[in-house]
């Protein structure tokens, strides 16, 4: 038996992450499981916990300034597990995006090392995650992809140009900063696409909560009524990752949500991101993308207009190298590291 540690709290990318994580696990282990948050403390689950022959990180916020004992709670001391910890496909935060600005606090640092001293490797989601932890000189991890890249009954499919723009999915930021751009996408896609159903998504929802604050839901409700007012169709997809199963129907993806980009890429479906922070930035250069574009660029709308123009004039051939490598390393890395945990 195995601990999952999921990060799943309302982003519908957190969801996503566990369950395929889980997936995946369940594929390739014939062991059960017992799922925790990685906000709970283990110190009170220890007879369950050092019964166990480990616990698996299965999402986020990953690497963080302040992974234990804020992000990650574990137990304290970290000495109480009796069972190694396994971070499964794990990222950095993404803030900030210059990895070589980022530090871990003392703390962090040491639970880090001492993660690592257990097992034999890690695996991590992207290279600016993998060159960080060389440069904490923390070498013992391998680039398996987030798990999310992974969607079993898919792997082996190759990818397929879609014949005809007929649905598109645009998901919007979670930095309000950005809610201008956003409004000018939302206008060049209709441009662009005027015949095409356009699904506008909210994957950290709308409504204002208890992880929402008042000011962001009021952008974000300013957001959604005007992709209304250009004929788009909104959906909240909080607190769930199986809504944007939906996902399946259409055929192109731009936005800002990284785990909408994954998902497409992950059913050989097209999809330019625009970066909101590191984590984009991660996955655009572990792929060798050269569509995606720095929300933060003074031309970014401009750049994503020459990618959409590109992607179309040269047939979409940019994505049969992106989703070979992610074939490959799920054959190369995501299931070995999961078959060395037997």
């Amino acid at each position: 038996m195995y601990i999952l540690l999921s990060g799943a709290k309302k982003n519908a990318g957190d969801f996503l992450i566990f369950n395929r994580a889980k997936a995946l696990l369940e594929e390739h282990l014939d062991e059960e499981f017992t799922t925790f948050f990685r906000w709970e403390e283990l110190d009170d689950k220890l007879d369950i916990v050092n019964d166990s022959k480990g616990v698996i990180i299965c999402g986020g916020p990953g690497y963080n300034y302040r992974f234990y004992p804020a992000i990650y709670r574990l137990t304290n001391p970290l000495e109480k597990l009796e069972v190694p910890v396994y971070p499964m496909g794990l990222g950095y935060s993404g803030i900030p995006i210059n990895t070589d600005d980022f530090v871990f606090s003392e703390q962090s640092l040491e639970a880090i090392n001492h993660i690592h001293s257990q097992i034999e490797y890690s695996s991590v989601r992207d290279v600016l995650t993998q060159n960080l932890l060389k440069r904490f000189n923390i070498n013992n991890v391998v680039l398996s992809g987030c798990p999310a890249w992974h969607s079993l009954g898919d792997i082996d499919k190759d990818f397929t140009p879609p014949e005809e723009i007929k649905k598109i999915v645009f998901t919007t930021p979670a930095k309000i900063k950005f809610a201008y751009q956003t409004f000018r996408i939302m206008s060049l896609i209709k441009r662009k696409f005027p015949k095409a159903e356009v699904l506008c998504s909210f994957h950290r929802g709308i409504k204002r909560d208890q992880y929402t604050k008042r000011r962001m839901s009021y952008t974000y409700h300013g957001i959604a009524a005007y992709a209304k007012m250009l004929g788009f169709k909104v959906q909240d997809f909080s607190y769930d990752s199986e809504r944007i199963d939906i996902y399946k129907e259409f055929d192109l993806h731009f936005g800002y949500r990284v785990h909408s980009h994954i998902y497409f890429l992950s059913l050989k479906k097209p999809s330019i991101l625009l970066h909101e922070d590191g984590r984009g930035k991660g996955l655009s250069l572990t792929l060798n993308s050269s569509l995606d574009v720095s929300a933060y660029e003074s031309g970014a709308v401009r750049k994503l207009k020459k990618s959409i123009n590109s992607v179309i004039e040269n047939d979409f051939e940019d994505y049969y190298s992106m989703t070979d490598f992610m074939r490959e390393t799920y054959y190369k890395t995501m299931v070995p590291f999961i078959e060395n945990l037997r």
